[in-house]
């Protein structure tokens, strides 16, 4: 089985130290600029954010995601709000199939680069020592620009954020995709 990329770290240890941020340049022509003009912008499509704090125990994040059910990444915030990481749901879901069926997941441990992560990721106890660098989407993105983003950052979805970099939603790679297909749909 293949592993799956992660995002970047940098060298240092502990609660987060080391994260660096994801910037994911969409290039585009003049032709796509004016196309999308009228395109919705992300933060209309948006939908309730779920954020935590970097102390937050993973423990708890699986109840937190049963009230967030299309929620496809936690946004880890700071005492503002700002985001600080994300934690894939992929994650949360990976250590809750390791206490159901460990021998499953154990075959990732063949791959030295993915047994280190795996061995990191399952030994987490807080969000702030499970989460990746911050990747989010702009609530000022076109639609193309925020599926380009999850689509670079092998995410299925991603938390939406103002200029300040606070959270203010969240955006799937479905919801994207269902605002295109009713588009479409609709002769636009």
């Amino acid at each position: 089985r293949a592993a799956r990329k992660r995002p970047a770290r940098s060298q240092g240890g502990g609660r987060g130290a080391g994260l660096v941020p994801r910037l994911i340049p969409c290039p585009l022509t003049r032709e796509d600029r004016l196309s999308q003009a009228d395109e919705p912008r992300a933060g209309s499509i948006q939908t309730a954010p779920l954020t935590v704090t970097a102390g937050t125990a993973v423990s708890e994040l699986p109840a937190l995601l049963a009230q967030h059910r299309g929620c496809w990444a936690v946004g880890v915030v700071d005492s503002a709000g700002v985001l600080v990481g994300i934690i894939p749901v992929d994650l949360i879901i990976q250590d809750l199939l390791f206490d159901v069926m460990p021998e499953e997941l154990l075959a990732d441990l063949l791959e030295p680069e993915r047994a280190a992560s795996l061995t990191r990721e399952l030994h987490a106890r807080t969000a702030g020592e499970l989460m990746h660098p911050a990747v989010s989407v702009s609530s000022r993105a076109s639609l193309r620009e925020a599926a380009h983003t999850l689509h670079q950052a092998d995410l299925k979805g991603a938390p939406v954020v103002d200029e300040a970099g606070r959270v203010t939603g969240h955006i799937a790679l479905l919801d994207i995709m269902l605002a295109w297909w009713r588009r479409r749909q609709a002769g636009g």
